[in-house]
């Protein structure tokens, strides 16, 4: 969602705004087939969501027909929630147990 005002106070073309937005990740896997002929499957992301807000102005100044200047500000607050950044569900070396592993849903 974003919302922006434009005002025309000749010379000046301030414009003031906010934008809002979110996104999501639900949790996925990738597959790597090593050289050495093991499989293995991780989760690199988790479950991610992030909502990101920022405030915003702006003026346009003209003072004479060939010159034109611009200052602005903005602000931007973000929130990030995340499970474990990684997950080995069939770990690429044999015989070692990773820090963080998970059982898959189908076979646990």
């Amino acid at each position: 969602m974003t919302w922006t005002n434009r005002f025309d106070l000749d010379p000046h073309s301030p414009v003031a705004g906010m934008d809002l937005f979110e996104w999501r990740i639900d949790d996925t896997e990738r597959y790597r087939y090593l050289k050495n002929g093991r499989l293995s499957i991780d989760s690199s992301l988790g479950n991610v969501s992030q909502i990101v807000g920022g405030l915003f102005a702006e003026d346009n100044w003209s003072p004479a027909e060939a010159l034109t200047l611009n200052i602005g500000a903005r602000i931007d607050l973000s929130r990030v929630e995340s499970d474990d950044l990684y997950n080995w569900i069939i770990p690429p070396v044999t015989g070692q147990t990773p820090a963080l592993v998970r059982k898959r849903p189908d076979n646990p």
